[in-house]
């Protein structure tokens, strides 16, 4: 995705996915719900994927394309009754259906339908550190693991986007493609207002307490920083700066993130989602999976170009 999609695959369990369960859920509705509007809002195409996990004998076959065939038509009316609801009839939509392991199914998928975005539920992981290392869910796998930019929609999801917070680091890559895409997103409808977050650190606070006079330095130091980022800020706006709203914060973007989505009404985050190399990667998570975790918002994930 360069700037805002031209092709949205968006999963959608139909309960949860099992041979038993096939009536859409409210979970589900509000997935196809935010996946219309953002299509609608990109001005995107949107494909509908449904996969069960189940195995089926060969000796079945015809059972199972029944039941396929089956959930197709509840896939079908799911979305013309979310289109309907949204009078979004100008996205195009078509549906899709696979059986098999989900993380698999979605890749494959998105390959045939050359996606440019998944949308996702809210789940990122249900049962602890450890059981997330050996299995992980479809939702957190995509986030760490795929090239694709993912939109994971929050248990509470708004008809519209008003308000987008767009936390960076300043450094050059993702920083810029993530004020490019809110920026995109502003041209699609100017009345979306623009926050942007940027967290100092201050990894010489150490050597500073071990100056003579370790106040005096701290303080010029941290003046330093904050003069760096201001300038790093303005250089990243330009000339739309003053048309942001931008928050510059002394703490770990984890919390401060959360905070303040809550206390502005942020309802689209605009993050970077990056993994940490090998194992750390998977005990430690990246630091979009721990905002994700705590602040109840739907998230527009970007990653690197590969």
């Amino acid at each position: 995705m360069k700037e805002l999609p031209r092709r949205i695959l968006a999963g959608v369990a139909l309960g949860g996915g099992a041979l038993h369960e096939a009536e859409p859920t409210a979970q589900d509705r509000r997935i196809v719900h935010q996946a219309f509007s953002f299509a609608r809002l990109t001005g995107a195409e949107l494909r509908l994927l449904h996969i069960g996990e189940w195995e089926v004998p060969a000796a079945d076959q015809s059972h199972h394309d029944a039941i396929l065939a089956e959930r197709r038509k509840k896939l079908e009316a799911l979305a013309a009754e979310i289109q309907a609801a949204a009078n979004a009839q100008s996205v195009s939509t078509s549906v899709a259906l696979a059986a098999g392991k989900p993380y698999l199914c979605f890749m494959e998928e998105a390959e045939r339908y050359s996606a440019d975005l998944f949308v996702i539920g809210p789940v990122v992981h249900r049962h602890g550190i450890l059981t997330r290392v050996i299995h992980g869910s479809t939702a957190g796998r995509l986030i760490r693991q795929s090239p694709l930019p993912v939109l994971r929609v929050a248990g509470t999801a708004p008809d519209h986007f008003e308000r987008m917070l767009v936390a960076v680091d300043l450094l050059p890559e993702m920083s810029g493609r993530l004020v490019a895409t809110a920026n995109a997103l502003h041209g699609r409808d100017a009345a979306m207002r623009r926050y942007l977050l940027h967290c100092m650190e201050f990894p010489q606070d150490i050597v500073m307490r071990r100056m003579p006079d370790a106040a005096k330095a701290l303080r010029e130091y941290h003046a330093e920083v904050e003069s760096r980022a201001r300038e790093g800020i303005s250089g990243l706006l330009g000339d739309e700066e003053a048309r942001w709203r931008v928050l510059l914060e002394r703490d770990w973007v984890g919390r401060v993130a959360p905070r303040v989505v809550q206390e502005e009404g942020i309802d689209l985050l605009v993050i970077a989602g990056v993994t940490l190399p090998r194992l750390a990667g998977l005990l430690l998570g990246t630091t979009a999976e721990k905002i994700l975790e705590a602040a109840a918002v739907s998230a527009l994930i970007l990653k690197p170009e590969q």
